[in-house]
């Protein structure tokens, strides 16, 4: 769709005018005076969109989500689904954001994503069935995700013998989560879900690790500050073994055709990541007492 047509149907349906837009990777990107705006097609289901609208999320420094002149959520627009988001001018800090907790008292809700178990073995038996039927088509995947799929059966057995002791307390309710930590996709409501505070913490330090960030960070006294029970540092260190890294490249390669030379800085780096897990042990064992992981 060209932005002249782009530009109609925001007039109409959101009632934007004298816009500025642009597309890159099938978001759209507008301007109107000194509000910015995305445009952005879902491919969520549209209860869990109700779910996230109801979070008020703008009140936290999210986009705002802008409902259309039916007032709904979800826009369609040639059989796509999009939705128009109004970006917060906040001034993103990451490294600071990710660690203020918003705790949400929500029951069976669909952004609910703590059973971390299930869902890993879900994901690991498809790629393993995917497998079957890519046997020599990925020569570097063939070679290196045994490892991977490793870790990742010991992160569930880590998690599910912590899950087994069960000795929570008030720190450990649904917060405000991310799919994914991406400074470029943190303020994005159709990022969040809702899951346990170490989700977002363990995911960070993946994060930093891969850009090679974790360098000029003191992570002793980022992680001796936060405030997890026991049972957080837990799932925090075992969800640190799950390859989340390894797996989202994986999925792009099979489902996007992106290349596999994407997996070689991730590969190069298994030492060095298994050296970051025990350093990350140690901090931890400094303030809470948590079980070692030892499958190398």
């Amino acid at each position: 769709m060209n932005t002249n047509y782009m530009k109609s149907v925001l007039n109409y349906y959101y009632k934007l005018v004298n816009i500025e837009i642009y597309k890159m990777n099938e978001m759209y990107y507008i301007k109107e005076d000194n509000n910015e705006y995305i445009l952005e097609n879902t491919y969520y289901p549209v209860e869990e969109i109700k779910e996230i609208y109801k979070l008020n999320l703008d009140n936290y420094g999210y986009h705002q989500i802008i409902k259309n002149i039916n007032n709904e959520l979800i826009t369609n627009i040639n059989n796509v689904y999009y939705i128009l988001l109004k970006k917060n001018k906040f001034n993103l800090d990451i490294n600071k954001l990710i660690f203020n907790t918003v705790y949400i008292d929500e029951k069976n809700s669909m952004l609910d994503r703590s059973n971390w178990p299930v869902l890993w073995e879900n994901k690991i038996d498809y790629f393993e069935y995917q497998l079957t039927h890519l046997e020599g088509k990925y020569p570097l995947i063939s070679e290196t995700i045994d490892y991977f799929i490793g870790m990742g059966e010991n992160a569930i057995i880590y998690i599910k013998n912590t899950i087994k002791i069960n000795n929570k307390d008030k720190r450990d309710i649904l917060t405000i989560s991310h799919r994914r930590i991406e400074k470029s996709n943190y303020l994005n409501p159709l990022n969040v879900i809702l899951d346990h505070k170490s989700r977002d913490i363990s995911e960070y330090l993946k994060y930093i690790f891969i850009r090679n960030e974790y360098k000029n960070i003191n992570l002793e006294n980022l992680l001796l500050k936060i405030n997890l029970s026991n049972y957080g540092y837990r799932l925090l260190y075992g969800r640190l073994y799950f390859p989340s890294y390894y797996f989202d490249l994986y999925e792009k390669i099979i489902n996007e055709n992106k290349s596999e030379e994407l997996l070689k800085p991730i590969i190069y780096k298994i030492k060095k990541y298994e050296d970051y897990l025990d350093y990350i042990y140690k901090i931890i064992n400094k303030k809470e007492k948590i079980e070692y992981i030892d499958w190398k």
